[in-house]
């Protein structure tokens, strides 16, 4: 996998029961599986009861979250029910996670006008999660221990790839069509790839400029009219001379904007990280 750890201590977590602050269902506990008791609390910085809206009609609904975390990061996963989680269940009954290396920012109030009281945000560059704990207390330990985490995931980069999909209003390359959305910008750890769509091609894609994080000079969400757009400076040749202005358009501009940021923040950290692993030892007086 192409990730990058920084080697941290382990926080010290402060652990809430299994039935946390949920009323307790009447059915009856599960044993605990004896090959994974002995190892969970290594792995489990935090679980808990906690409200999120899911199901058809959209509902607030409890789910049990288990905050882990391993040698590739820290995963807040949640379960119907705390029976699901693998200390109950060999089966993967997880309905979803959230890989906390994603996470752009966090609010501790959430924006939701209809989210519940004690409710937060987790923002990552894919989407947005409200959160509701039981109380005050219950919600700045969680809120404790999820920033720890981010902050420990600060050199950690994902593997996977964004994709969006975009019309390129402003190319002054003029190789990329401007009268429809077959421009796709795949922006990943390695930089931002600009590809067209091509039959044949792998993934319907042709690959037309690759773009190191170290080309971005500037970037910015415009408005044209009632529609997003990207604006974007870029550096096309070696030696920094030339910039090139692009004008990307499409509703998820701010997201694309946000992605981009997001990678080049963790680029320049995992770069300063390599210069302090390669300065000198200082000499001993």
């Amino acid at each position: 996998p192409r990730r990058k750890s920084l080697n941290r201590a382990a926080p010290r977590a402060r652990r809430t029961s299994l039935l946390g602050n949920r009323r307790s269902s009447t059915k009856p506990m599960p044993s605990m599986r004896p090959d994974v008791v002995q190892h969970w609390d290594k792995v489990v910085v935090h679980q808990g009861w906690l409200l999120k809206r899911g199901g058809a009609a959209k509902q607030w609904l409890y789910r049990y979250f288990v905050l882990f975390k391993t040698c590739q990061g820290h995963f807040l996963t949640y379960y119907s029910d705390v029976r699901d989680c693998p200390l109950f269940n060999p089966k993967r009954n997880e309905r979803n996670e959230i890989d906390l290396c994603k996470v752009t920012f966090i609010r501790p109030v959430s924006k939701q006008e209809d989210a519940p009281e004690n409710a937060f945000d987790i923002v990552t560059i894919e989407r947005d999660w409200t959160l509701g704990a039981a109380d005050n207390e219950d919600m700045q330990q969680w809120l404790q221990m999820i920033t720890r985490a981010v902050d420990e995931d600060v050199s950690i980069v994902p593997d996977d790839e964004i994709d969006f999909r975009v019309k390129a209003l402003q190319d002054p390359t003029r190789t990329l069509s401007r009268n429809d959305y077959n421009t796709a910008l795949r922006v990943g750890c390695m930089g931002v790839s600009v590809n067209s769509a091509r039959s044949g091609a792998h993934d319907g894609l042709h690959e037309n400029h690759f773009w190191c994080y170290t080309d971005f000079y500037k970037w910015s969400t415009i408005q044209q009219g009632q529609k997003l757009a990207l604006l974007l400076n870029v550096f096309m040749t070696t030696d920094f001379d030339q910039k090139h202005e692009f004008i990307f358009r499409t509703p998820l501009a701010p997201q694309l904007a946000t992605a981009i940021e997001y990678y080049i923040e963790k680029f320049m950290s995992i770069m300063h990280m390599n210069r302090e692993d390669e300065a000198p030892e200082p000499e001993p007086e």
